[in-house]
């Protein structure tokens, strides 16, 4: 997740204003806080995690016996602070991309991460709560649509998975959204990934018409554009990543992260263009109940 980079223009919205914090200290992930009063948020100060005094947001140092797919069991309800169905996607003994657990056992990701052999639950890939096999994936017909999902060899039942946008919600988004994933946090994307990170965008409905599809590269029927916001952009990592929008008091599944946009001068930091959830909807609901079936 890159939070720096070229200066841009102010967005629209000035979000310091409006919540009384810089959007750019989310870095690392925190308390898992509601909307829309976000409360005692964390922030990442240079090598320290600071967190409120009252909530226990430290990372557990792993278990050694926890080899991947035997280590579920090691999460718990209570270490739900950190946006924990945000997970690394991996394979062969690394993590390339970024998913969001959407079901007990089922995880959305990019289709260009595939393949796919394990997932890790936590904040940091080097210290992982917990590693869970990948037993099957699966892709939608349409092969436009950059999405995956991992079905894992167990369910994760201690993580609740957000909702997300139904296919009969197409309403622009507004305001803001935050993006998420592990990725690199510097323009050219060839370091940094490996942590959590978090930040606040502001958006003015998908960004994908007009002119912008031609510059973008995005789909007008599947995907939107998130311009960089003052550095603020999705990296190398972060494919497959959740982009979350505030929803009756918490947050939703929005999008997830495909690709940079076309006419970039930098790898990163200039725009991104992300897979709609509303256009994935019904596929994913299939898949989530063939999922629970098992």
């Amino acid at each position: 997740m890159l939070v720096r980079g070229q200066q841009e223009k102010p967005p629209m919205i000035d979000l310091e204003d409006l919540f009384g914090f810089e959007p750019a200290k989310l870095m690392l992930i925190g308390d898992d806080v509601p909307l829309p009063t976000l409360r005692e948020v964390p922030v990442f100060d240079g090598a320290q995690l600071i967190v409120p005094e009252t909530s226990d947001s430290q990372v557990p140092e792993p278990d050694p016996g926890n080899e991947a797919g035997a280590g579920a069991s090691l999460i718990r309800k209570e270490d739900d602070h950190s946006f924990l169905d945000v997970v690394a996607v991996g394979r062969d003994g690394g993590f390339h991309c970024t998913g969001v657990l959407v079901g007990p056992a089922l995880v959305l990701t990019a289709r260009h991460c595939l393949p796919a052999e394990r997932v890790l639950f936590g904040v940091e890939v080097e210290r992982p709560l917990a590693e869970v096999e990948v037993a099957r994936e699966a892709i939608p017909e349409d092969d436009t649509l950059d999405a995956a999902v991992l079905h894992l060899a167990q369910p994760i039942d201690a993580v609740t998975p957000r909702s997300w946008r139904r296919s009969t919600d197409a309403a622009p988004p507004r305001a803001f959204v935050m993006l998420m994933g592990f990725g690199s946090n510097e323009p050219s994307g060839q370091s940094g990934a490996g942590r959590k990170r978090k930040a606040l965008v502001p958006v003015a409905g998908w960004g994908c018409e007009g002119s912008r599809v031609r510059w973008s590269g995005c789909d007008p029927r599947q995907e939107m554009v998130i311009p960089g916001s003052r550095g603020r952009d999705t990296c190398d990592g972060d494919s497959g990543g959740p982009v979350f929008e505030p929803h009756e008091g918490t947050w939703q599944l929005l999008a997830l992260v495909s690709r940079p946009i076309a006419a970039t001068r930098t790898r990163c930091g200039e725009g991104g263009v992300y897979v709609r959830v509303d256009r994935l909807a019904d596929w994913l609901e299939a898949q989530l109940a063939e999922s629970l079936s098992r």
